[in-house]
Formats: C-alpha cells, sequence, structure tokens
C-alpha cells in the first residue's frame, strides 16, 4: 500500500504551491547522491580535477588564514559556492578528506532532482515523463562525479533548476503572485546563480525577460 500511494504521489498534479512527491524526490537523491559519494571519495577520486582543492582552500581561508574575512573570496570565481562550503569545511578533517564537498554537491544533486520534478509537475507533464527526467539528470555518469566533488557546476544547477520551478510557479499560478513572492521563489535563487557561475548571467536576463 505505501509503494502503491508514493506511485500515485510521484505522477499526481500540482496543487497551488504543493507539488505532491517533491520530499520523496528529494530523499531519493539524497541516496543517489549518497551512493555516487562513496563510491567516488573510496576510489580516492575526490582531488582529481585541480580546482576542486582551490575551492576547499578558499572556503577554509574566509576564516583560517593569516588575513581571514571576505577578501580572501574572489579570485577568478564568484563566491557563492565557497560561502556554501565554508561551514562544512570547518573541521579539518572534513576540508581534508574532501568529504565536506561531497556533502554540498549531494544536497545540491538532491535539490537539483527535487527543482527539476516540480518544473515538470507545473508543466503537467506525465509520471513517466517526470521520472525519466530524473533517471536522464542522475544517471549523467559526469554529473554524478562532480556533485561528489568541489566543484562549482553542482550549485549552478541546482540555483538555475530552482529558479525555472519558480517561474514556472509563477506563470501557472491561479492567482497573481506578489512581486516578493516572485523574487523569494525565482529571484533569489537567479541572483545565486549568477554569483555561482557566469553562465547564470544568462538565465537571469532570460528570466528577467520571461517575466
Amino acid at each position: 500500500p505505501g509503494g502503491v500511494s508514493l506511485w500515485r504521489t510521484v505522477g499526481a498534479p500540482a496543487v497551488g504551491r504543493r507539488v505532491p512527491g517533491t520530499a520523496s524526490v528529494f530523499v531519493a537523491g539524497l541516496i543517489v547522491g549518497t551512493v555516487a559519494g562513496v563510491i567516488s571519495l573510496s576510489g580516492g577520486h575526490q582531488f582529481d580535477f585541480g580546482d576542486t582543492m582551490a575551492h576547499l582552500s578558499i572556503a577554509r581561508r574566509v576564516l583560517d588564514s593569516d588575513s581571514p574575512g571576505t577578501s580572501q573570496l574572489g579570485a577568478v570565481w564568484p563566491p557563492v559556492p565557497h560561502l556554501a562550503l565554508l561551514p562544512l569545511v570547518q573541521s579539518l578533517w572534513l576540508w581534508r578528506t574532501g568529504i565536506g564537498a561531497c556533502v554540498l554537491g549531494v544536497l545540491c544533486l538532491a535539490a537539483a532532482g527535487a527543482a527539476l520534478y516540480r518544473a515538470l509537475a507545473r508543466l503537467n507533464v506525465s509520471r513517466l515523463g517526470r521520472l525519466t527526467a530524473l533517471a536522464v539528470l542522475w544517471g549523467n555518469p559526469a554529473y554524478l562525479y562532480v556533485s561528489t566533488t568541489a566543484s562549482t557546476e553542482p550549485v549552478l544547477i541546482a540555483l538555475i533548476l530552482a529558479a525555472l520551478a519558480g517561474l514556472l510557479g509563477w506563470a501557472g499560478s491561479g492567482r497573481e503572485l506578489s512581486g516578493g513572492e516572485l523574487a523569494v521563489f525565482a529571484g533569489l535563487p537567479a541572483a545565486a546563480a549568477v554569483l555561482t557561475r557566469f553562465e547564470g548571467t544568462a538565465l537571469a536576463v532570460a528570466g528577467a525577460g520571461y517575466v
């Protein structure tokens, strides 16, 4: 009965702000990301790309360096990924092993899946379509790998999909949403995307044009 109920929930239509199945998809994303993280970390692949250690070090230096502070942010990368990593790398063990970055990546992977699911539900995509889209997203080996490292792409993807879900929620709402609601559900993710990677600017411009 529980499985049947969950199956029905995943295919249910959006009702106002509620999109049945969002929490279940988020939990499923956590499971997928955790499995990918165990595989990546056990194989010692979390530092295969040189920039990952740089991202971890920048986040660590904000509070632990000869000159701590926001001046440590910047370089060639926008600050949001490093700020998101900051609380996770205060533990030397989480910083040295890269597990802190993996935790953030797994959370972003789960959030991206939940946002994608919500966007598709807003478009009245069928249950099969939603599950297929999630399978494509979570079945991408490259995406799974970067989600276990300190790469900035998982943060950007999660924010882009969150902004798209917010825009679709605004467009399909049965009532006129206030500017504040639009800012919270679409504007803030878009702004954070701009401060995550430069590709986020394209999202902000397109989203503004859409509105």
